[in-house]
């Protein structure tokens, strides 16, 4: 095997030395290179034959090894954190531009939201913060706003109507009890 510094030492005219047995393995690595700029994961490159490019080549597979396994990692990340969002009871949106960009069955099921839908003007409109009693349709809504990324908000909502529907017959009752208590 020829170091580069052997190679660019010796007789051009040779067999061994000439530019297209040199260049290839660079070639071949900057194809490779193109292939995961593009997301791809290529087979290893191999030996080529010079040392230089032999020691490139193997930095170069454990890059991509390494890319390999970083994406596998944040797939079986993001799985799970898909689970997790759709486990939870309460409507969670992620909204950004007027925009439902990140939903979960929740919003889905009470809001009959999902990605890529226009948010309604009763919830594009809260600001950040808690706002309770939030209209939607025939049911009311605690709504917590915050602040998501640059420009996004992310809502978390629950379906309070029932709990506004028993407050409200508690205190009838207790009017009541006190009426009564007076006669």
């Amino acid at each position: 095997q020829k170091t580069a510094y052997e190679i660019r030492n010796c007789d051009w005219s040779s067999d061994v030395c000439s530019s297209d047995l040199a260049l290839r393995p660079i070639s071949a690595l900057t194809s490779q290179v193109r292939s995961v700029a593009a997301g791809g994961h290529p087979p290893p490159l191999g030996p080529a034959g010079f040392e230089e490019i032999d020691t490139l080549a193997r930095a170069f597979d454990q890059m991509v090894e390494a890319v390999a396994d970083r994406d596998r990692h944040l797939q079986a990340l993001s799985l799970y954190l898909r689970r997790v969002l759709d486990e939870i009871s309460a409507a969670v949106l992620v909204v950004e531009r007027g925009e439902v960009r990140l939903g979960n069955p929740a919003a889905r099921a009470v809001w009959g939201l999902g990605e890529g839908d226009p948010i309604p003007a009763n919830l594009g409109c809260l600001t950040v913060g808690r706002h309770e009693a939030i209209a939607l349709g025939d049911r009311l809504f605690e709504v917590v706003v915050g602040p998501f990324g640059d420009s996004g908000r992310i809502l978390v909502g629950d379906d309070v109507t029932e709990r506004r529907r028993d407050r409200e017959r508690l205190a009838r009752s207790e009017r009541l009890a006190l009426v009564g208590q007076m006669l």
